[in-house]
């Protein structure tokens, strides 16, 4: 029984390295706007100096329902999953067959190299209706 437990402890330390925040229905949602757009330009600043990169940040708001969705992934961990899903990538699947054209270890590499950029902004999508921000801190 102990033995099983202490099988649980890694998982329980990987998934308390992640930081997800969710808020529905804010009536204020400019405070948090303003905040992770200060927090994605402060990213920017950081790539100046030539700083690595520790976390991948990810600010999702929707303005019909006025919710907020923040998440940070640790670099480490972040690459950890990049190399496990890889790996399940190399092996052939009897349900689900991909086409040639799509060429998955492109991405896999693609996605190993993203931790090779310092800090900044990533992405900015904004329209009526929603911001997205993904940025490394």
């Amino acid at each position: 029984m102990i033995k099983k437990n202490l099988l649980i402890l890694p998982f329980i330390f990987i998934l308390s390295a992640c930081y997800i925040e969710i808020k529905e229905n804010l009536r204020n949602p400019e405070y948090y706007l303003n905040k992770a757009i200060k927090e994605a330009e402060k990213a920017e600043r950081d790539f100046l100096w030539k700083r690595k990169a520790s976390s991948l940040n990810i600010f999702v708001y929707d303005k019909e329902s006025n919710d907020i969705v923040k998440v940070s992934v640790p670099i480490w961990l972040f690459n950890f999953c990049v190399d496990i899903t890889e790996d399940f990538s190399d092996e052939p699947s009897k349900d689900f067959k991909v086409h040639s054209k799509w060429d998955c270890d492109i991405y896999f590499r693609a996605l190993k190299k993203l931790s090779k950029f310092g800090p900044g902004l990533l992405m900015e999508v904004k329209d009526e209706n929603s911001l997205i921000l993904i940025w490394m801190r």
